[in-house]
């Protein structure tokens, strides 16, 4: 009976490990319209699929894995809800390719009289091997780089829907081997490539550039390929501000910037002045290097200067390059009652004194660690607040007091006794 009882609990565990992990993959997907439903991990061969209106393989969960499709005349599809975080490998012709889940890998395609509808991320290659492929861009697609050594490949960019704006971003290069291909877009729609686009062979004059393209460079070893009309070549800059928000508090200055892209960044610099021209550090920030998403920063200026100052930001490269933004000005009166205040600094015996002066019981007020972890968070009453400190082996924290909106007006280090 034990032996039971214990065959039966270890399937019980293997079932819920599964569950959460994930099943395994089949090593091998065949027969009619065969469907990845569930998450998985594995590789996975497709072969032998059903002709004619059985010929449907679809992916609509996340394989954790490589796929290989070994057979021709097949709909593959890989829906929103699915996706595979390795490589998808096409090796057979006639094939009708949908992409709507993201791939975290290569999508090699190794055959010819391939249709491929994209509108989801590819983080490697799109490696177009053969000739005759047609890419069509339906959605906004993020890929690491486009290699196409064959000819009559073409990538179209449209959805079809005039005034809605789609955009590839090809994060590093695209290399063009042979002639006869071209990338094309709708009057409304994008193409950018953050890196060169690239060109060998003699055949060059007779790629097409049509619509809305733009890289940071190009080369070819034939022909006027980087001088075509329709693509524009813009080096392009190491980032992409958005904004650059300077915020005067009650006891210190708040710093905001985001960037919508980055390109080998390392760091940025904040430089500060009594005027506009004479301006010093005063903190480094870590940059993102290379970056295609909205990244916000904050920092802030514990020790502002009294009065009208200036601020600006810089921005350095791997290889020592810097760019300067514009200024900001802003002015500060450190004489401000926040109107709370720490009565014991140090505290003793764990206890924390925070008087409230305001007719407003609204505020917050919280103990983070030095490393910026919060340990404890509530309200503060009018008047005289006791706040008993639960935190153990905290010889020094941070006290913040901040308002109804979430803004800091306070924020002072406070020794525990």
């Amino acid at each position: 009976m034990k032996e039971i009882l214990f065959c039966i609990c270890s399937l019980l565990q293997l079932s819920i490990i599964n569950n959460l992990l994930g099943q395994t993959c089949p090593t091998t997907l065949m027969g009619n319209n065969p469907t990845i439903s569930s998450p998985c991990t594995g590789d996975i061969n497709i072969i032998n699929v059903g002709n004619g209106a059985n010929n449907n393989v679809t992916i609509d969960a996340a394989v954790t894995g490589n796929i290989t499709l070994n057979d021709q005349q097949v709909d593959f599809t890989i829906t929103s809800s699915g996706s595979v975080s390795g490589n998808v490998v096409i090796n057979d012709q006639q094939v009708d390719l949908v992409i709507q889940g993201n791939i975290g890998g290569n999508l090699d395609i190794n055959n010819q009289q391939i249709n491929l509808d994209l509108s989801a991320d590819i983080g490697g290659i799109l490696d177009l091997g053969q000739q005759q492929v047609d890419v069509d861009v339906t959605g906004n697609s993020t890929v690491g780089s486009i290699v196409t050594s064959g000819q009559q490949n073409d990538f179209i960019v449209d959805n079809g829907d005039a005034g809605v704006k789609i955009v590839l971003t090809v994060e590093n290069d695209v290399c063009v081997e042979d002639q006869q291909n071209s990338i094309q877009t709708s009057s409304d729609d994008e193409v950018i490539i953050l890196g060169t686009v690239k060109c060998t062979g003699t055949g060059c004059d007779q790629f097409n550039f049509v619509g809305n393209i733009s890289a940071s460079s190009c080369s070819a070893e034939s022909g006027n390929f980087c001088t075509d009309a329709d693509l524009t070549v813009d080096p392009a800059l190491p980032i992409e501000l958005l904004s650059f928000d300077i915020n005067p508090l009650v006891q210190f200055i708040e710093i905001n910037w985001s960037t919508a892209s980055e390109l080998n960044n390392d760091f940025f610099t904040i430089e500060r002045s009594r005027d506009p021209f004479n301006f010093e550090p005063i903190a480094t920030i870590q940059g993102a290097g290379n970056s295609s998403q909205i990244l916000s920063y904050t920092y802030e200026d514990e020790r502002p200067l009294s009065g009208i100052s200036y601020y600006r930001l810089r921005q350095t490269d791997f290889d020592g390059t810097t760019e300067a933004f514009d200024i900001r000005a802003v002015e500060f009166n450190g004489n401000i009652d926040p109107g709370f205040k720490v009565l014991k600094n140090p505290s003793s015996e764990g206890q924390l004194q925070i008087f409230n002066s305001l007719d407003d019981d609204r505020y917050s007020c919280l103990f983070y660690s030095t490393s910026g972890v919060l340990l404890q968070q509530q309200k503060l009453q009018r008047g005289e607040n006791n706040l008993p400190f639960k935190g153990r082996n905290q010889n020094l924290i941070i006290v913040q007091v901040r308002n109804p909106l979430g803004q800091k007006v306070l924020n002072e280090r406070v020794i525990i006794n």
